[in-house]
């Protein structure tokens, strides 16, 4: 069984960036290869094809924002790290390097991006009949396109237990409060109530 998971680390990387949300890059490499071994029904993840796929030398620059090189942490994960200087030869550097000479069709292709630059990968890598083609990312980049029925989208965030924190606020009338209570036969401290 030949399964792959392609991660596009400068995409997921800038995603979380935007979003303000803060990610261990340790987890977030364990925790997609992990997750894809599992949605491959691999008995390991040394059995998975993992692929962190990135501008190397731009992502190193960004060391001292996230404290850690992400190609090492990617390599420690388990991961081949395949670098792309020219992200629109993005897919076809990969579709060179690892698929064009594989001669095993591949069951499980899994795709973590946000965006829609690894579709053509869905047009070009040689499958089985039967093979399932996953997208892991924030928003649904297939709707509308002829994949969308045939490539399975599951939310990014969701798969790794990420969780946007909202700002709440909560508005308190003391005014109708105090007066409910004493009408009540309360008498109010507001110092205490606050």
């Amino acid at each position: 069984m030949a399964a792959y998971l392609i991660v596009d680390v400068d995409d997921l990387l800038e995603h979380f960036r935007s979003r303000n949300i803060s990610v261990d890059l340790q987890e977030l490499a364990v925790g997609l290869r992990g997750g894809a071994a599992l949605a491959a029904g691999l008995v390991s993840a040394d059995r998975l094809k993992a692929v962190a796929a990135a501008n190397w030398k731009k992502t190193r620059q960004q060391k001292a924002r996230i404290g850690v090189d992400p190609q090492y942490v990617f390599k420690a994960a388990g991961y081949e790290v395949f670098d792309i200087e020219r992200r629109e030869s993005l897919s076809d550097a990969l579709i060179a390097h690892y698929f064009s000479f594989d001669p095993e069709p591949v069951d499980e292709l899994i795709l973590a991006t946000t965006n829609s630059d690894l579709i053509p990968l869905v047009r070009r890598v040689k499958r089985t009949r039967n093979a399932r083609v996953r997208m892991w990312g924030s928003e649904d980049v297939l709707e509308g396109t002829e994949f969308a029925d045939q490539i399975i989208f599951q939310p990014l965030e969701t798969l790794l237990g990420i969780q946007q924190t909202k700002n709440v606020a909560i508005y308190i009338d003391f005014e109708n409060i105090a007066i409910s209570l004493n009408e009540q036969g309360y008498v109010v401290n507001l110092d205490a109530l606050i």
